[in-house]
């Protein structure tokens, strides 16, 4: 099966400084052609920000997102 979406080691920060936060710490995540995948988790885990940064509609820290093929 060919990998659609593929998110490796992806880091996403909120704040400045002090209050500077990992909401996504090292997250990978790979979504095969066909498959439906549910992100759930309690309020405030990151699943919105994961969403937003394998979608490209929000930028990352660190890591890498591929779609098709391209980053």
């Amino acid at each position: 099966m060919m990998k659609i979406i593929i998110g490796d080691q992806i880091v996403k920060a909120f704040g400045e400084g002090d209050e500077k936060r990992n909401v996504l710490d090292g997250v990978s995540v790979e979504i095969n052609e066909g498959e439906f995948v549910a992100v759930m988790g309690p309020s405030g885990s990151g699943k919105s920000t994961l969403m937003f940064s394998l979608s490209g509609m929000d930028g990352i820290d660190r890591g890498k997102v591929v779609f098709e093929s391209r980053d």
